[in-house]
This record gives C-alpha cells, sequence and structure tokens, in this order.
C-alpha cells in the first residue's frame, strides 16, 4: 500500500488517498475504533488506515459502513442505537452466510478459518467465533452482550418460522 512517504507532496497522497476517504476514516475510528476498521478492511501494515492509499474493496467497505455509520447515528436513544449498531455490524445476514463486518473481511482480502459444519456443539461454537470475530472488535458503545440480544431475536424468529 502506498503511504505519504510514497508521494513527493502531502497534497499529492491526500490527492490519491480521497479527502471524502479520509473523513469517513476520522469519524468511522471516533466510532469504531480503528481495530474494528482494521479487521473490517483486512489491514494489518504498519501504517494506521488514515495514512494509506486504500484499494477500491477497502475503499468501498469504508464507504458502505460510513453510511450505514450515518444512519444508525440518528437513533436518539444510546441503548436503542447500541443493539441497532450490533444487529447491523454483528449481527447474522442470511445472503452473506455470516455476518456483515466478517463478510467485508473477507470481501477486502481477509481469511477467516473454513470450519465444517458436521452438527457438533464443537463445530458451531467455531463458527460462531468466526463470525463474531469482527464484532468483538467494537469498542465498549456496543458491548459484546448485545450478541446475547441478537441471539435472542435469532432464536426467537427461528421458532416462529
Amino acid at each position: 500500500m502506498k503511504t505519504p512517504q510514497d508521494f513527493p507532496e502531502w497534497e499529492d497522497f491526500l490527492d490519491a488517498q480521497g479527502r471524502d476517504y479520509r473523513e469517513m476514516i476520522f469519524e468511522l475510528a471516533r466510532r469504531y475504533d480503528t481495530d474494528f476498521l482494521d479487521f473490517i478492511c483486512a489491514y494489518d501494515g504498519d501504517w494506521a488506515l488514515l495514512d494509506v492509499v486504500p484499494t477500491g474493496v477497502q475503499r468501498e467497505v469504508i464507504s458502505d459502513l460510513y453510511q450505514r455509520s450515518e444512519t444508525l447515528a440518528e437513533v436518539p436513544d444510546f441503548h436503542t442505537r447500541r443493539i441497532a449498531t450490533a444487529r447491523e455490524l454483528g449481527g447474522y445476514v442470511t445472503e452473506f452466510g455470516t455476518t456483515r463486518a466478517a463478510q467485508w473481511h473477507r470481501q477486502c482480502g481477509g481469511r477467516i478459518p473454513d470450519v465444517v459444519d458436521d452438527g457438533s456443539v464443537e463445530a458451531a461454537l467455531r463458527i460462531l467465533a468466526g463470525d463474531f470475530l469482527g464484532f468483538r472488535l467494537l469498542p465498549g458503545n456496543t458491548h459484546i452482550k448485545d450478541v446475547s440480544v441478537i441471539g435472542c431475536v435469532v432464536a426467537r424468529d427461528s421458532h416462529r418460522a
């Protein structure tokens, strides 16, 4: 990845990075922390995401997260917003077969170990751990205990079907 050192002028770096990307990264880092952003972008470089020119896929993922976070920011009640964020970013998405965070990670080239679902409890727990890896990296404003809320909603809804 290219960093500011790869450009003769700071302005050249900002143009290559994209000022809209830079503003989104600042805001998303404030809302969700850099560990979560590094995970969803499958980034493990020496520089922070703020200091690199993102790939096209990373740019798309950050843009998608930013749009979703803007919608979530409109939820007035803090606790309701936390649960909505947990569901949006860490909830299971049927079309992906995993969580949105894990899908973004894979989309950016990251790998989550494949587990064969042999029906055992161990396989189920490994699948669940892989699905919620990114969610676990969210900061305290969306606590991991909200996963139990997601699990209860999923269990409740599956019993209705």
